[in-house]
């Protein structure tokens, strides 16, 4: 902030001074929420409503950037008389206090999509005393007083801090406004007004400078603020849209934007994840699939609580789910598998027993062209193989298959999941898809227990044909040159 006669003007009132003081030493953790030295503004407007333009604002903090212009109005009604553009750099409004009455201007206040809360401490700035044309005034036998209001667009005035009525000192004469107590949330805007009133021959105030301080904070995982980090917190997360598809974050909801980049999307999750453990005093991220957020991720519990429990007991739910439920991706639904391992099963296998050392695991697919039959050579260690191919047909899945019953039988996707481990072997699963596919078309994967989703080979097998369908087709050949023949 330019300090114009600081010293000067603190050293003739020391009462100002030392109010100052105390202020600086209660506010040690403030910053710089919106500043500007109006280097350049101009004060050419013409007519009423009188506004100064090209304001530049040196400081944005957790704040959207405001519009580089300031109004000034009477606000008992009327305007201003303009500007007395006599000294560059300042804004000289031209309306005599005494003679004409009070002068206010405003200033928006909209958090960023990183801000949670703003809690306000001082407004400082410089300003000069000038007389009737614009030049530097006398101080005697004048007195001012500044009042700032801040009003949100919801709640309405949070009320009004003032200084004085105190003699301006100098012409030029700094002061400092306590906002201690005005907080800023990301649920509303705000609007914050500054008004002076002054009395004394010839009192008119020109603005040198403004600078805002607060202590600005970003998003917390407590969103229904109820002093506890936990499952209802990430439940209202997962439920407040397609995570990952994301959703533009509307004012109200901007909380859940824990991230700040205007999206509350997986990126979110993921924060929310090692936000609330570092809170909760776990040294590393909750994990995808602990359902219960007891910090692991397990099969079976007495009271149904299990995260495996919880999974299967919800497995095929396509709508209304949350992290509670095991939709641990947030997309709203409970399912098995996805290509790209984000499916709810695949999940919490991955993490299944995550303090142990992953199961190795290995898996085929092997697809047989003529007829469609697909089977899977499943190796040990297994929580979650799909697979994934246009024309599936979910009529002709084997349940009886030592894979079991699908944990997931729609769309193109085909998935078995078993907390426990998948059976070990060959299984033929029926002719689940159409013939004719190559191997570039048939999406295969499986994630172990304890270890990461992998893509897997796709074995595409082109039988020979049988004795007899040889002998048919040759058949075939005779009978047609026969009736050529004849």
């Amino acid at each position: 902030m330019n300090t114009r006669n600081h010293t000067q003007a603190l050293w003739a009132f020391p009462i100002v001074a030392l109010a100052t003081l105390v202020f600086a030493s209660t506010s040690a953790n403030a910053e710089v929420i919106l500043s500007s030295n109006f280097d350049g503004v101009d004060k050419t407007d013409s007519s009423a409503p009188y506004t100064a333009t090209n304001i530049t604002w040196d400081t944005v903090n957790g704040i959207v950037l405001p519009v580089g212009e300031l109004t000034f109005v009477d606000p008992t009604g009327g305007d201003v008389s303009g500007f007395y553009n006599k000294t560059a750099d300042e804004i000289d409004v031209k309306y005599n206090m005494t003679g004409d009455g009070p002068w206010s201007t405003s200033i928006s206040l909209v958090l960023d999509a990183g801000t949670s809360s703003i809690d306000l401490t001082s407004l400082d700035f410089n300003w000069r005393v000038t007389n009737n044309s614009g030049s530097d005034n006398s101080p005697n036998q004048k007195q001012d007083t500044w009042t700032v209001e801040i009003v949100g667009d919801s709640t309405g005035s949070l009320g009004t801090a003032s200084i004085g009525p105190a003699p301006p000192g100098n012409p030029t004469q700094f002061r400092s406004i306590d906002l201690t107590g005005f907080s800023l949330t990301d649920t509303e805007n705000y609007t914050l007004s500054l008004r002076i009133d002054g009395t004394g021959w010839g009192h008119n105030a020109s603005l040198q400078d403004i600078e805002l301080h607060g202590i600005a904070s970003g998003p917390t995982a407590d969103f229904n603020e109820d002093g506890v980090v936990d499952l209802i917190d990430v439940n209202l997360l997962t439920a407040e849209a397609d995570l990952p598809t994301g959703l533009l974050v509307p004012l109200a909801d901007a909380k859940f934007d824990l991230t700040g980049d205007d999206v509350v999307n997986s990126a979110d999750l993921d924060q929310w994840l090692a936000d609330a453990a570092t809170i909760n005093g776990f040294g590393s991220p909750y994990l995808k699939g602990d359902a219960n957020l007891d910090v692991d991720v397990d099969v079976w519990a007495f009271d149904g609580t299990g995260d495996a429990q919880v999974l299967s007991s919800n497995l095929g739910t396509m709508s209304g789910m949350v992290w509670g439920d095991a939709d641990f991706n947030g997309d709203g639904d409970v399912d098995v598998w996805a290509f790209d391992g984000s499916g709810d099963a695949q999940q919490l296998s991955s993490n299944l027993g995550a303090t142990n050392d992953a199961a190795a695991g290995t898996a085929e697919a092997i697809y047989n062209a003529l007829t469609g039959e697909l089977s899977f050579d499943v190796g040990e260690g297994i929580g979650v193989i799909g697979v994934q191919a246009e024309g599936m047909k979910h009529g002709d899945v084997d349940s009886g298959s030592p894979l079991g019953t699908p944990g997931q039988n729609a769309g193109n996707v085909l998935a078995y999941f078993s907390a426990s481990g998948l059976a070990g072997g060959l299984s033929n699963v029926g002719a689940v898809l159409p013939p004719g596919l190559t191997a570039d078309e048939i999406a295969f994967g499986y994630t172990p227990l304890g270890g990461a989703t992998t893509s897997a080979a796709v074995t595409v097998i082109v039988p020979e044909p049988s004795t007899v369908a040889m002998l048919l087709v040759v058949g075939l050949i005779g009978f047609v040159r026969w009736r050529r023949e004849a």
